[in-house]
């Protein structure tokens, strides 16, 4: 897999800053079964937290570029004691429709049968009334 460039590892690491751990690394450190998880991880998500207990026997640096040369991904960020990794999926995937279809561009009303609607004028931004006093 090629080297990510900045841009791409930023982004990688908004991505990843809302994920939660998916797999954890505890005092056995990085076992076969902990690969096999990962890895079925990075399949299923392409992008994947992992954290490292304080009872692992290596240091956290050298778990992460462990793990990440095991499962054959790249390593994102190392972050106190959580580690993000990145593979991108051999899956295929299923083909999305268009943007304009989903938004009823071409055609009829796609997925907004609201869109045809006509709306009233206080939707459209007429003031209303105050609740409570009286008008004169």
């Amino acid at each position: 897999m090629a080297e990510l460039k900045g841009k791409d590892r930023r982004a990688l690491r908004a991505l990843g800053h809302h994920l939660r751990p998916v797999v954890q690394i505890g005092h056995q450190g990085v076992t076969p079964a902990v690969v096999e998880a990962t890895s079925r991880a990075l399949e299923d998500h392409e992008l994947v937290k992992i954290k490292v207990l304080e009872s692992a026997p290596q240091d956290r640096f050298d778990t992460a570029r462990g793990l990440a040369e095991a499962t054959a991904s790249e390593l994102v960020q190392v972050l106190g004691r959580t580690i993000l990794l990145y593979r991108p999926s051999t899956k295929e995937k299923a083909p999305r429709p268009p943007k304009a279809a989903l938004h009823g561009h071409v055609g009829g009303e796609g997925d907004r049968p609201a869109a045809g609607v006509r709306k009233s004028a206080i939707t459209q931004g007429a003031r209303r009334p105050a609740r409570g006093k009286s008008s004169r």
